[in-house]
């Protein structure tokens, strides 16, 4: 359980980043999004914009690293939320001792 948070934060981390980089490099792409930020509590717009992340729309701003890292994020954030389900269900089904 452990480990799935700590690959789930660094997808946050990740996440982060892309979007101070975004913000930085990309600002008329950042204020058409809305101005995103991680942690802002305005899930519909964190969303949106990680999905523009992953578009081919964003590959056309020609900043590959700024790609390549929204993918991985995407990854970390696949792979933390499928490892912490797995230990929930793992914890949820594994009797207690007597």
């Amino acid at each position: 359980m452990l480990l799935g948070l700590v690959v789930f934060s660094l997808y946050g981390i990740l996440l982060g980043t892309c979007f101070a980089r975004l913000r930085r490099l990309h600002p008329d792409t950042w204020e058409a999004l809305g101005q995103p930020t991680t942690g802002d509590g305005n899930e519909p717009k964190v969303w949106a914009a990680r999905q523009y992340l992953l578009s081919e729309e964003c590959r056309a701003l020609g900043d590959t690293v700024l790609c390549d890292r929204a993918h991985l994020a995407y990854a970390f954030g696949v792979i933390g939320s499928t490892l912490f389900a797995a230990a929930t269900v793992v914890l949820a089904f594994t009797p207690l001792s007597k």
